[in-house]
């Protein structure tokens, strides 16, 4: 076989305006990286978030990197990514390697799971996220999710707030039955600010969010290793989710133990590396635990990739899905992709290479507020 070089690398920016709101703040807008790779007259594609409420960001903050793909055959940018670990920006590295990835599946014509030897096919359902702290707009989302088929799992945002949280998760349970949807909390660590906090003070919080209607609640404050295991036997049987102890894979795989939670996130964009990811993941579900494939706003070919690789790690469900109205000019672009979607499941399409994206540039191009050839 040929060696196969990188022949071309192109960044495209683009600008997301959606608000979203979390216990730490408002994202009002963020700025999204689609990074394309070429050889041999194939594409492999990535993306990842490139700043949040900064549109003026550059995308020649970024060019230094990529453009040391170009000339290199797919080993060697394999070897280099590996070697600028903490040395590029987490996001960065996890985005170039999806791109080598379903680059290399299309040139050896083997799909992206095959070619990184994950045998899960069973779909996955996907999560609807609801970020307000309105109860009248997460009513008027969940009867969206209801109406749409996207109700068999619900994420909203909490806001370190017992008050508020309880009548966001009261809002979702007035429509949302407790036997058709597992309803996820996402504190964002809100409730590390309280003036007066411990661990038992917070278990009895989560437990009443509870009893309102919750069924997980991740990352609910900053806490040691031990004080999760500590907090999850005190709620227990709320399942805790950990997220922010698991970035990036390659330190949490060394500090990671059993019990810390019942679900633990591979959340994708500050994984680090997608091999790291798996590893990680197989590590989780040795330990007899719960996996999820988490978000990070994603609106395009990283949400593409990260759901074939929930299917083919297993994953109880995927976050990482396209938004409404946020991702329309991708799928407006997109000419082909591995996933297959029905009724709120994820499903992949059999015979399909890398993973499986497609893009019509020059319809992708019209939406882009920057693009740069390296």
């Amino acid at each position: 076989m040929p060696k196969q070089i990188i022949d071309t690398v192109r960044i495209y920016k683009f600008n997301v305006t959606a608000e979203q709101k979390f216990s730490f703040g408002t994202w009002k807008n963020r700025q999204h990286i689609f990074l394309r790779l070429g050889s041999g007259g194939k594409t492999g594609w990535g993306e990842c978030i490139l700043s949040t409420n900064k549109p003026e960001t550059n995308l020649f903050d970024a060019a230094g990197c990529f453009e040391q793909l170009r000339g290199k055959t797919i080993t060697e940018s394999f070897s280099l990514i590996r070697s600028v670990f903490g040395k590029w920006k987490y996001a960065f590295t996890e985005m170039a390697e999806l791109a080598l990835i379903d680059l290399r599946g299309k040139l050896m014509e083997r799909s992206a799971v095959e070619l990184l030897v994950l045998n899960e096919r069973k779909p996955v359902p996907g999560v609807y996220v609801i970020f307000s702290n309105d109860p009248d707009e997460v009513r008027e989302m969940t009867a969206d999710a209801i109406s749409t088929h996207r109700d068999r799992f619900i994420k909203v945002k909490l806001f370190g707030n017992t008050e508020i949280d309880r009548a966001v998760v009261s809002a979702v349970r007035s429509l949302a039955l407790r036997e058709n949807c597992f309803l996820i909390g996402d504190a964002n660590c809100g409730y590390s600010d309280a003036l007066d906090f411990s661990l038992e003070k917070l278990g009895i919080q989560l437990i009443m969010l509870q009893t309102a209607g919750l069924d997980a609640c991740e990352d609910p404050a900053e806490m040691s290793v031990s004080d999760w295991v500590e907090l999850q036997k005190f709620v227990d049987p709320l399942p805790l989710i950990s997220d922010y102890t698991m970035r990036p894979a390659r330190r949490a795989l060394r500090t990671m133990i059993p019990g810390m939670s019942k679900i633990y996130n591979i959340h994708p964009d500050t994984m680090g590396s997608v091999f790291d990811a798996i590893t990680l993941a197989e590590k989780i579900k040795a330990n007899g635990s719960t996996l999820m494939i988490g978000d990070d706003s994603l609106i395009g070919p990283g949400c593409t990739a990260w759901q074939q690789l929930a299917i083919g790690l297993g994953a109880a469900w995927v976050e990482a899905t396209e938004k409404d109205i946020d991702s329309d000019f991708y799928r407006e672009s997109l000419c082909d992709t591995a996933i297959k979607y029905t009724d709120g499941y994820y499903s992949l399409t059999e015979g399909k290479h890398g993973f499986g994206i497609e893009m019509n540039e020059r319809v992708l191009s019209k939406h882009a507020y920057q693009i740069l050839d390296l």
